[in-house]
């Protein structure tokens, strides 16, 4: 992904929870002040995989994970959202859509 689409959904995600009754968790989120770029992996194979560990590692220890990832999977975007792949979340809709 770009950086110009990285930012772009930063910015979105933003705005959205700026503007919103939930700004309090992104303010503490261990990625708000990191770089951006972190959380869009791009690339194939072992180089994909190493990205997205990176930025998992940063999710491990973010006090709102699991906010993080319950807005990740009401908005459907992409990139690592809440500790989760889009690949990750992808499955969990499927499975919570399945069971329902």
């Amino acid at each position: 992904m770009c950086r110009t689409t990285a930012a772009r959904v930063t910015e979105l995600a933003s705005s959205v929870l700026f503007g919103g009754p939930e700004v309090e968790w992104w303010e503490f989120a261990a990625c708000a002040k990191g770089d951006a770029e972190t959380f869009f992996p791009r690339g194939r194979g072992v180089d994909l995989r190493r990205q997205v560990q990176a930025a998992k590692a940063v999710c491990a220890s973010c006090p709102v994970r699991k906010k993080c990832l319950s807005w990740a999977l009401s908005m459907n975007v992409s990139g690592v959202w809440g500790g989760c792949s889009e690949y990750e979340r992808r499955r969990m809709r499927a499975t919570a859509n399945a069971a329902a």
